[in-house]
């Protein structure tokens, strides 16, 4: 780096985009420094970045997180504080009354956020301004699954809020398993109501996104993608995907974002369901999201335009942007190992297929795929790896690609 313009602080620096975050940003001249919920995060072996500190701003309560923010700001005095997930968003959005102080922030207002992060709620806003969305049973108490047992199956099962916690079940009978097990996953045995999770039909389609950068429900940029390859294959974070656009999918997407009043970045995910070609939302990912890398190289570096939202209070947006796919090597390889063609990820690098690889940057890559091989060897295994029986392509629920 040269001239350094600013500092920069990016909250949940442990996630994949995080990378993508401090790529863009620091490569127009800011200091960066990340706050990560894990041990060696691979946006931390990035040239970009001086340093990264430890805190997981999930396992905390709401004042240790806003602490340990405002104790970094205080301390190396940050121009701008962004957040790449949806722990350190919902700190931003609970604290940004009292980081405005301090720092630049854009972050969404407590009660947007709650109602984006809790997918209940999401159904309910989007159906009240003529949105579609799959059919939904929020249980009070657990024997009201009885409701399904007419339902047409598959059904997906769902966390009301956070992410990955989503599981099919194939029939009545499974369904009872899987949602105790999503249950125990999200910490909802014996909580309250608002807390257990959610049964929704499954929509047979392609996956969307509509991803937008917004000042109080106006959208100030925007981008649309469809998925094309997934880790696991039944659904999941892409591993390929393409730019794409429809305004009916923009004209959902903005109305949605508009219905919240929403401020800052946020994915709302929509199913094109084959049968009727509606598109049907799905949920609201209420922060920067896993294919942040594809918007940037189609031309919409969102990133830097918050950053100049945060700063300048406007920003200088793309009119459009190129069509283009794009490729996240160490999840495609997965993919391909998946579906049992290991070199179909090459064919794509050898094509010319952009993808996250930087010659320029390489380590953060590096450590993508050691954590891959890592995770391999341990057998992690995601809880809908299976997918639904009838074969029907995912995803469901909140995706990392999110």
């Amino acid at each position: 780096m040269s001239e350094v313009l600013g500092s920069l602080l990016v909250l949940d620096g442990h996630l994949r985009h995080a990378i993508d975050i401090v790529r863009s940003v620091g490569r127009r001249g800011f200091a960066v420094d990340i706050v990560s919920a894990k041990p060696r995060p691979p946006a931390g072996y990035s040239r970009y970045v001086r340093d990264s500190f430890l805190f997981d701003f999930g396992a905390s309560l709401p004042s240790e997180g806003l602490k340990v923010v405002r104790g970094l700001v205080e301390s190396r005095g940050y121009d701008v504080v962004l957040a790449a997930g949806l722990d350190g968003t919902g700190c931003l959005a609970r604290s940004r009354r009292e980081l405005e102080l301090l720092t630049r922030v854009v972050a969404a207002s407590p009660e947007a956020f709650c109602t984006a992060e809790d997918k209940h709620a999401t159904s309910i806003l989007a159906e009240s301004i003529g949105i579609a969305v799959p059919r939904t049973l929020a249980p009070e108490i657990v024997d009201e699954l009885a409701e399904c047992a007419a339902w047409v199956y598959p059904v997906v099962v769902k966390a009301r809020g956070g992410q990955g916690r989503f599981a099919y079940a194939n029939s009545f009978e499974e369904l009872h398993r899987v949602y105790r097990g999503i249950a125990e996953q999200s910490g909802a045995v014996g909580a309250e109501a608002d807390a257990l999770p959610l049964v929704q039909e499954y929509i047979a389609g392609t996956g969307h996104g509509y991803f937008a950068l917004c000042d109080h429900g106006r959208v100030l940029a925007s981008f649309m993608h469809e998925r094309v390859r997934e880790v696991p294959p039944s659904g999941g974070p892409s591993s390929m995907a393409r730019s794409f656009t429809d305004p009916a999918l923009e004209d959902a997407g903005k109305r949605v974002l508009g219905a919240l009043d929403w401020s800052g970045v946020a994915m709302v995910e929509f199913k094109r369901e084959t049968s009727s070609g509606r598109y049907v939302l799905i949920e609201v990912n209420p922060k920067f999201w896993g294919s942040l890398g594809l918007a940037i190289a189609a031309g919409v570096d969102f990133p830097w335009l918050m950053v100049q939202l945060a700063l300048k209070g406007t920003v200088e947006a793309p009119a459009g942007y190129r069509d283009t796919a794009y490729q996240w090597l160490s999840m495609d390889i997965a993919h391909s190992i998946a579906v049992h063609r290991p070199f179909l990820w090459l064919r794509d690098v050898v094509r010319g297929v952009p993808n996250d690889f930087r010659l320029g940057d390489p380590r953060p890559n590096l450590a993508l795929l050691a954590q891959g091989a890592l995770d391999v060897a341990r057998g992690r295994r995601r809880v809908n790896l299976a997918g639904p029986s009838t074969g029907r392509p995912g995803p469901e629920g909140r995706s990392t690609t999110s």
